[in-house]
């Protein structure tokens, strides 16, 4: 976003746009109108580059300090990962206390089934030859049960000490996962700290620029009185459609009179997807006029009321209606209780394209489509 209150100093400065205009406007593509001094124009074309340039490098920082914030967030959220595993990884480092105890226990038992095991096998020689001695076979099926236990409670221990390595691996496969994470997102983070650094040192360079042809005192060449696409952002402005026509709106609106600007500042505005490709296709010559037309839309002038000496472009901002009169319902969306509005594009011309946009209750705008009479749908 640009410096508003900079940006309409320097603008007040330039003769004001006379905001009627005829149905006439430019392509997308238009070449800008051609002046008879080539060192005005030449000036002229500087000066709205250096603007543009400076934009461009405004949002590109912003950019940047939001990917900074974000990848700055990302790291706090990988430490913490990072501390939460170290304190796992100190509680499995008393489970290996544990473990070593159970090590230790296990040679015990082993120790006993080797001591049971001999008693055994000197049981079973005296057996032999004491057969008949009822009490060293009841002894001998106490050793065999005592046995089986030790057996059973030594498998116990082996299962519990490979699950526990088990884990202890897992969790040092996620530290590392994550110090890598973190790794990554410093590097990154470092990259746009640098790449954001550039962009400002690039546009206090092309602030200087400016103030420099500011008080040279070169006179500039009068601009076109009427709505003409260089009065919107230059194309060699590496934006998507949508930052581009965002950033002519904010123009356009710089371009209208002081007082209309007092009484209708530029309000929240959403762009609904497909908008910019509608407007392409319906209004492939109206570029100009669909940005003034958008623009008084979105600070409240097309729906003032209407006086003698009214000087806007829109002339007919109705609410859009279910049904064929005044008397029909409104169209509104259940959600956010937004009522549509319909514009038309050109004036006296009752079959030229509509301009439906949805309003809200906080007076904000949401730019719908542009269709055809009896093709619009509201996309509740």
């Amino acid at each position: 976003m640009l410096d508003k209150k900079a940006f309409s100093k320097w603008l007040q400065a330039r003769p004001r746009l006379n905001i009627a205009t005829s149905n006439a406007s430019p392509t997308f593509s238009q070449d800008p109108p051609t002046v008879t001094s080539e060192p005005d124009i030449s000036l002229e074309i500087a000066k709205q580059t250096i603007v543009g340039q400076a934009a461009q490098l405004i949002q590109q920082a912003q950019e940047l300090e939001q990917q900074d914030q974000l990848l700055e967030q990302q790291t706090q959220e990988l430490k913490q990962r990072i501390a939460e595993l170290e304190e796992e990884t100190e509680a499995h480092k008393l489970d290996m206390d544990y473990i070593d105890e159970l090590d230790a226990q296990k040679w015990q038992i082993e120790q006993e089934l080797a001591e049971v095991k001999q008693e055994l096998f000197d049981a079973k020689e005296l057996a032999t030859s004491q057969a008949s001695d009822e009490a060293l076979v009841m002894e001998n099926e106490h050793l065999n049960q005592q046995l089986d236990q030790a057996q059973g409670r030594l498998n116990s221990i082996k299962i519990e000490l490979v699950q526990m390595q088990s884990e202890l691996e897992r969790t040092a496969s996620q530290r590392d996962y994550f110090q890598g994470q973190v790794r990554v997102a410093d590097q990154e983070r470092l990259e746009a700290e640098k790449e954001r650094d550039n962009a400002q040192s690039e546009m206090r360079k092309l602030r200087q620029q400016v103030n420099r042809l500011k008080k040279s005192g070169n006179p500039v060449a009068e601009p076109n009185s009427k709505l003409t696409k260089d009065w919107f952002t230059h194309p060699d402005l590496k934006l998507s459609d949508y930052a581009r026509f965002k950033l002519d709106i904010e123009i356009c609106w710089n371009t209208i009179d002081s007082k209309l600007r007092e009484n209708y500042p530029l309000k929240d505005y959403t762009i609904k997807d497909g908008f910019l490709e509608d407007a392409k296709e319906t209004l492939p010559n109206e570029y100009a006029r669909l940005v003034r037309i958008c623009t008084e839309i979105i600070c409240g002038i097309s729906r003032a009321p209407r006086s003698n000496n009214w000087s806007g472009i829109v002339e007919v901002d109705r609410i859009n209606r279910d049904g064929p009169n005044n008397n029909c319902p409104a169209v509104t969306r259940q959600q956010d209780d937004a009522i549509s509005h319909k514009v038309y594009v050109k004036q006296n011309s009752p079959g030229a394209p509509r301009l439906y946009y949805w309003l809200l209750p906080d007076q904000s705008v949401e730019l719908a489509t542009i269709g055809f009479h009896n093709d619009f749908d509201p996309g509740r």
